[in-house]
């Protein structure tokens, strides 16, 4: 499931009539700060250094925190 274009948008509104976008129209947007679950693909793992590699977004700012479960 998902897309390559699942953050991205297409076209957003009508050219002459409206002439504006629709309100509701899903954007991009803060990605954080609530609950989220995202499913990546794992692409390596450094037990060593305990470095876990995804493929993706995650949502929070650089350096936060967070949770990893890992789903077969």
């Amino acid at each position: 499931h998902g897309h390559r274009f699942g953050r991205r948008v297409g076209s957003i509104g009508m050219c002459e009539w409206p002439g504006r976008v629709q309100k509701g129209q899903k954007m991009p947007g803060q990605y954080g700060n609530v609950k989220t679950t995202v499913k990546n693909e794992v692409v390596s793992f450094d037990a060593e250094n305990g470095i876990l590699v995804v493929k993706g977004s995650i949502p929070g700012h650089n350096g936060a925190r967070g949770l990893v479960r890992i789903v077969k």
